[in-house]
């Protein structure tokens, strides 16, 4: 089993255990009860689901960046993600100009530009707050995989890193989500992490 299969097995099992802690004795909803039964239940869940998939996109993204890094080491491997990485950061060479010293080798110029972008990036990844498209670009363009191009995905992933947004920073909600439609948010963003797990594996096949 892959690296990337742990991380998303390990995802399923965690969004499992929080779906019967907190949903699933509001499903199906029963017409009778009003939100005001389950309101703290689907924001918990929907604020602790949120959590789960931030740390999967990250960990992912860290993980194709190590693996990229390792096999350009010991085999010399240029990938897709390492062009994208040197291209993101817009890093360069100096090429030595001293006549006088030995001559550099091509991967000791590039060994400190890489140690570089693997600091960059890590830190980036640790100040990441988010699922929203414009996090998940930031984490995922970088080491080279595409976000699928679905928009009943990408709409259930909006809505969900929105939920978030107003359960962690508003007191007052206006609305309640109604436990099916979280749990379908989530199942869509579940379907998008398989997408990521396929791709991720995809490169080091």
């Amino acid at each position: 089993m892959s690296d990337f299969e742990n991380l998303l097995k390990e995802l399923k099992k965690h969004i499992e255990d929080l779906q019967k802690t907190f949903i699933d004795a509001f499903i199906p909803t029963d017409p009778s009860t009003g939100p005001e039964a389950y309101e703290h239940q689907v924001q918990a869940y929907c604020l602790l689901c949120h959590a789960a998939f931030e740390e999967y996109f990250e960990k992912v993204a860290l993980k194709v960046m190590s693996l990229s890094l390792n096999e350009w080491m010991t085999s010399g491997k240029y990938t897709d993600t390492l062009m994208m990485l040197v291209s993101y950061y817009g890093l360069k060479i100096e090429i030595d100009q001293d006549e006088e010293k030995a001559e550099t080798r091509v991967f000791d110029y590039l060994r400190p530009l890489f140690e570089d972008i693997k600091k960059k990036f890590s830190t980036d990844v640790y100040n990441n707050h988010g699922i929203s498209l414009k996090y998940l670009r930031n984490l995922l363009i970088p080491v080279a995989i595409d976000i699928k191009e679905d928009i009943g995905l990408k709409n259930s992933l909006q809505k969900l890193a929105r939920e978030r947004g107003e359960y962690a920073h508003k007191r007052l909600i206006k609305t309640v989500l109604a436990p099916e439609d979280a749990r379908s948010y989530v199942n869509d963003c579940l379907d998008l992490c398989e997408d990521v797990k396929a791709k991720a594996e995809s490169k080091f096949i």
